[in-house]
């Protein structure tokens, strides 16, 4: 599947089914956004998807909500 010119944000990309997606949307060719709470978590995806020939860019934003009224 040809994910190329889709972009896509990806909540919770740091672990498990977050991660998941993340890696199989870019490595079709999507443009993926990974958010969640641990920066470092997140660089690791990141350098996972550039390293297995991810060949869309991948941005990553620390997000923290901690409470209903930070939305």
């Amino acid at each position: 599947m040809d994910l190329s010119g889709k972009s896509y944000l990806i909540t919770g990309a740091s672990r498990g089914i977050g991660k998941a997606i993340a890696e199989a949307l870019a490595a079709a060719g999507g443009k993926v956004a990974l958010t969640a709470r641990s920066t470092d978590a997140l660089n690791a995806v990141a350098a996972s998807i550039q390293a297995n020939g991810g060949t869309a860019p991948v941005s990553y934003t620390h997000l923290t909500l901690p409470t209903i009224y930070s939305v």
